[in-house]
């Protein structure tokens, strides 16, 4: 499924693969358990194909298990951030299969080549195992999503991250301000510009709000170092 989930910053675009397609059925066997990001760097007027990034080895060279690598990405700089929750939310008409663990990896580009920098795992914050659905980058920071697909009255929940020195800190809970009420849908939009995380939520109540159908917002986080 390539074009599944895109990022880009003008200079870089990177492309996932994997397969999120509902009602298989029977060909959801053959699934793809290990999908690659492609990546292209701008140069001059055209687009060089620089290759793909895939999930890394194991260290006992184990078979990758990790289905929905690439389900998000994010773009900044010589960084690539890439989600790779263990499920995805379920529908009405299929659950999903569960893949490996829920991670978030992050790649360096030395060159004209992508390595592997980090491995975020999702226990680092949450036993949720769609942790990765979402990711935002802006240079030394990385926001990512994560919500309990076992848990359907349980509030998503979105997570900062903090390069220094090459090695990535954290986890911080960004929670909503007193009287907030954040929903399942906390973190469906997430973005990083000018150290402000922006996370968007269509199923937020603010306490001056009354019953009825949920207006939704946008909450502003301020990165202060």
């Amino acid at each position: 499924s390539f074009g599944t989930a895109f990022a880009g910053d003008g200079q870089t675009v990177a492309v996932g693969s994997a397969d999120t397609r509902f009602t298989l059925k029977e060909q959801r066997l053959g699934r793809e358990r290990d999908p690659r990001v492609f990546l292209w760097s701008r140069v001059g007027t055209a687009w060089r194909l620089d290759g793909f990034v895939r999930t890394p080895p194991s260290p006992n060279g184990a078979p990758a298990d990790a289905m929905w690598f690439g389900v998000s990405l994010a773009v900044s700089g010589d960084t690539l951030a890439v989600g790779s929750p263990a499920t995805l939310m379920p529908r009405p008409s299929e659950v999903l299969p569960r893949s490996g663990v829920p991670m978030v990896h992050v790649f360096r580009r030395s060159g004209d080549r992508w390595m592997p920098e980090a491995a975020i795992p999702g226990l680092s914050a949450t036993p949720a195992l769609c942790f990765g659905l979402e990711v935002a980058l802006e240079g030394d920071l990385l926001a990512v999503r994560s919500v309990d697909p076992e848990r359907m009255d349980a509030p998503a929940s979105v997570w900062l991250y903090r390069r220094s020195n090459g090695a990535w800190g954290g986890p911080q809970e960004l929670v909503p301000g007193k009287g907030i009420t954040r929903g399942r849908g906390y973190g469906l939009g997430l973005a990083i510009g000018g150290g402000r995380v922006f996370v968007g939520d269509g199923t937020a109540r603010g306490a001056d709000e009354g019953a009825g159908p949920a207006p939704g917002m946008v909450l502003v986080f301020e990165d202060r170092g």
